[in-house]
């Protein structure tokens, strides 16, 4: 599997090089462990159920009921339900995956009386838009959670971004969230497709925490949920925490500096004109690096081939505008064909082949 830098850079490439570039190497070439992967299961059924919700809420054209979007995120949620268990290979991972299932239900099923605002029409410039755009010559790709409108301020916009976090450390939150990549990223990109007189100096950042109650030897699940249900119910703050962060222009410039500067390393190491390494200091941290067992025994045992790079990326509302979908599909469908015969000829540069 080969990679050039006329692919694209996402944020999540990025980050991932500047972390370990072993790493990166890993992840361009497609290997992910075999198996089901616990860790991100939670955030992802959450950030899947919001988006559903969010999109839909906004089909409405009128402001939306919170008992009405909390059965529209149950409702996407139980669809979830089906293919996660398809993967689950013990009876185990399958009790996980009903666990993850029954907490993002009911986390959200008091989310959208936290937030009522998020369910008026006019709160959203864009929900999950997608963009494809370039930059200082160079292909820049992302996601975004989703743009709002400031009351009162015409033209000015702010940054929603989703995390969701098993624990929260409200002491070096905010200092990280000052000059955060991610944020900056998908800020200064979505504010130079939009244009003028379209400005995005502040984000806003959402935070769900992920129940981690304790769970009694044998207690079945629904009987749990109900415990974390009536935690929530008395502690809402502790699970729904929202922060707002202003970047100034010069934050941004600094950032868009910075950036290019990493961008132009990243495209040597492609290139293969610095040298590609792994950074020790980045295998252990309060998770574990998912590529340890392949850079401590050599080999790819345990793993595949299998991951697509940007597939968490889709076309279905771009941050201009509403995408038409069976255009999108086309289009992606065209360019995934132009990609594969690009790949038949394109030679691997820069990045070591690893034994298997």
């Amino acid at each position: 599997m080969s990679y050039d830098v006329s692919d694209g850079i996402s944020y999540t490439l990025l980050s991932t090089w500047l972390t370990c570039r072993m790493k990166a190497t890993y992840m361009v070439q497609g290997w992910e462990r075999k198996g089901f992967q616990k860790s991100y299961l939670f955030g992802t059924i959450v950030h899947a159920a919001l988006e559903h919700t969010y999109r839909w809420a906004r089909k409405q054209g009128t402001e939306v009921d919170p008992l009405d979007a909390t059965k529209e995120a149950s409702h996407a949620i139980q669809t979830m339900r089906k293919p996660h268990l398809k993967r689950a290979s013990s009876a185990e991972i399958a009790d996980f995956v009903e666990l993850c299932l029954g907490k993002a239900d009911t986390v959200l099923g008091h989310y959208f009386y936290t937030y009522p605002q998020d369910l008026m029409p006019k709160t959203w410039h864009s929900v999950e838009g997608a963009f494809d755009t370039s930059w200082m010559g160079f292909k820049c790709v992302g996601k975004i959670d989703g743009i709002k409108k400031i009351k009162k301020r015409k033209h000015k916009l702010k940054l929603f971004e989703t995390k969701t976090r098993s624990r929260i450390s409200e002491d070096t939150l905010s200092d990280q969230l000052d000059f955060d990549l991610q944020s900056l990223w998908y800020l200064c990109h979505a504010e130079r497709i939009l244009g003028k007189p379209y400005s995005i100096n502040s984000a806003e950042y959402n935070i769900i925490r992920n129940p981690q109650t304790h769970r009694n030897k044998g207690q079945d699940i629904p009987a749990y949920l109900e415990k974390v249900d009536a935690e929530i119910e008395k502690k809402p703050n502790h699970y729904f925490k929202r922060y707002a962060v202003e970047y100034p222009e010069e934050v941004k410039t600094i950032f868009k500096r910075e950036l290019h500067w990493k961008l132009i390393e990243f495209a040597n190491w492609v290139e293969g004109k610095i040298p590609n390494y792994k950074n020790e200091t980045a295998c252990v941290g309060q998770y574990s690096c998912e590529y340890l067992k392949a850079c401590a025994s050599g080999t790819m045992i345990g793993f595949a081939q299998t991951h697509e790079l940007f597939n968490e990326i889709t076309q279905e509302e771009s941050i201009g505008g509403k995408a038409n979908p069976k255009k999108t599909k086309k289009v992606e469908k065209t360019k995934r064909k132009k990609v594969r015969k690009v790949r038949k000829v394109k030679k691997r540069v820069g990045l070591p082949r690893v034994a298997v």
